[in-house]
């Protein structure tokens, strides 16, 4: 009864929500002994191809540890914390749970959810026309591997099952765009996981290794009709992968495009020749389709498979045209039907006011020998320019330290522009857009 009652989970999920679940989530009540300061479990699900655990409860101090791990790989989390997470996946049937104390806090947690990895049918391929031209990312230059970075595989829950999506930054603040039909809401957003720069090592690898997970996001906005939902991942070491920036404007037929992806939930592959396509490389087909609402889409025979929904496709210049969110219907022929995504130029009035955040100043000091001023703060971004006075050219020497702390170099050439008693404008922008203007006077 259980097997047919599982099935059935399947399929509704599969016909409503469009993608192949890869797990189930399952109710599990374990809590860690309050009187010990080391403590361990390990939980073990036959045949699963992952495990990650819902802790209702975390409660760390400062000399306290949680490590999650396998045969293969380990995850630690350091307090303080006190309250409910996800953990990262891990992919084993087996994963060894534990506290460690270096004092006296006794530390403690509470599982009451597992996501349980099952092998699902992963290999269908829904929307490859023809061979499959898709090629792993270290096929390509260094710098469209760099413009893929900001690309994640995704891992969420939606309805008590687990599925594969793709996603990517598209602001320096964290900002990370992907379908509706994906994440809808806050409680996928929180189940989120995402593995960056997952990639073979080599041109013709079939496996590889993710670089670094990040666990958890907040919902903004999303879009039914136009098949978008816009996150936020706060978690500061993501910074490094930068960024994809939006072409707001509409797509050119014959134009070229390429699309980074993680079809199947598999290492990331770009999409850059189509055999379908005169000349050999994929390009925008149709620039205006219906999707979910009148001429929201465009249509390219770049191939695409099962978890691939939410990939940038990206123009000539590296940026964000539109947003993959259709696959060729099963079954049906090429050059009848084609792959489709959302048009940017759609989707970016709807998302623009959350893209521009301003940096936030607490306070701005002068240093000596040499003269700097120094800018204390919150959201300052990488690339973050400043403007001394009326200026209308970013000062140059201007040495980042990270997201609360700017330094403005340039000893006598910097203190000439601030005379004593004089209260000089600085004005601080982000990449994004977003603006601040404070002063200082010495």
């Amino acid at each position: 009864m259980k097997k047919i009652f599982f099935f059935v989970l399947i399929v509704l999920s599969v016909s409503t929500f469009c993608l192949e679940p890869v797990g189930i989530s399952l109710n599990y009540n374990l809590k860690s002994n309050f009187n010990l300061n080391e403590y361990s479990d390990v939980l073990f699900f036959k045949d699963a191809s992952f495990i990650k655990i819902h802790l209702k409860n975390l409660r760390l101090k400062e000399t306290d540890s949680l490590t999650i791990s396998n045969d293969k790989e380990s995850y630690t989390i350091d307090g303080p914390i006190d309250g409910e997470m996800w953990l990262p996946s891990l992919n084993s049937p087996s994963v060894t749970i534990s506290l460690k104390s270096k004092g006296d806090s006794k530390p403690f947690y509470e599982i009451d959810e597992v996501g349980v990895g099952f092998e699902g049918n992963r290999d269908r391929v829904e929307s490859i026309c023809q061979n499959d031209d898709r090629k792993n990312a270290l096929c390509y230059s260094q710098d469209m591997q760099k413009a893929a970075d900001p690309v994640g595989r995704m891992l969420f829950q939606e309805g008590g099952l687990w599925y594969l999506c793709t996603g990517s930054l598209i602001s320096s603040s964290g900002h990370f765009l992907t379908n509706n039909h994906c994440i809808s809401d806050q409680s996928g957003a929180s189940s989120l996981e995402v593995w960056w720069r997952y990639q073979s090592s080599t041109c013709n690898g079939t496996t590889g290794s993710k670089e670094y997970t990040s666990v958890g996001s907040t919902f903004l906005t999303t879009n039914e009709n136009l098949d978008f939902t816009l996150l936020q991942i706060t978690d500061t070491n993501i910074e490094k992968y930068g960024f994809i920036s939006i072409a707001n404007r509409d797509a050119v037929k014959g134009e070229r495009i390429w699309i980074p992806q993680h079809g199947g939930g598999n290492i990331k592959t770009f999409a850059v020749e189509s055999d379908m396509d005169q000349g050999g490389y994929a390009i925008v087909d149709e620039p205006s389709l219906d999707g979910y609402v009148a001429n929201s889409d465009i249509g390219y025979y770049a191939d695409t498979e099962g978890g691939s929904s939410g990939s940038p496709i990206l123009d000539s210049n590296n940026k964000m045209i539109a947003i993959h969110h259709f696959g060729l219907p099963y079954g049906y022929p090429c050059g009848n039907y084609m792959n489709q995504g959302v048009k940017m130029s759609l989707i970016y009035p709807k998302i623009e006011d959350y893209l521009t955040l301003p940096p936030e100043v607490s306070s701005v000091t002068k240093a000596t020998d040499p003269f700097r001023i120094i800018v204390n703060g919150d959201k300052f971004n990488q690339g973050i320019k400043v403007y001394i006075g009326s200026s209308t050219t970013p000062w140059q020497n201007v040495s980042y330290k990270s997201k609360n702390k700017i330094v403005i170099k340039k000893g006598n050439a910097l203190k000439q522009l601030f005379p004593k008693g004089v209260s000089v404008n600085i004005t601080l922008v982000n990449p994004d857009g977003g603006s601040i203007t404070t002063s200082f006077q010495r």
